[in-house]
């Protein structure tokens, strides 16, 4: 069973915090409607190698440990949709996010 609300680190690290119980070791298995929204997340506006990169992202394994990144922790699925906790620079951040990923993927 997934928590309500977790970020993208807490699905590769397999940790999240419940704020009744703290951190919990829990492997979350993301829903195929989860890892279509995290693609589409990123996609407004990205070219079309971008937006095939994204979907070939999404669709990896996040497995526990295997890599780590500073925006994964700002990605967060809140119940029922994924959104992007940005800092001062939104454009900027979603910019880099897709380069880093479209170079990857």
């Amino acid at each position: 069973m997934q928590p309500e609300k977790f970020n993208l680190q807490n699905v590769i690290s397999g940790r999240y915090n419940d704020p009744e119980k703290g951190w919990i070791d829990q492997t979350i298995e993301l829903t195929d409607e989860q890892r279509t929204g995290l693609s589409m997340l990123f996609a407004d506006r990205a070219h079309k190698h971008t937006r095939e990169a994204l979907e070939r992202w999404a669709n990896s394994r996040f497995l526990p440990g295997t890599w780590s990144y500073w925006a994964w922790e700002r990605i967060v699925w809140e119940g029922d949709r994924w959104a992007y906790v940005a800092g001062q620079d939104y454009p900027a951040e979603i910019n880099i996010i897709r380069k880093w990923i479209a170079h990857r993927y």
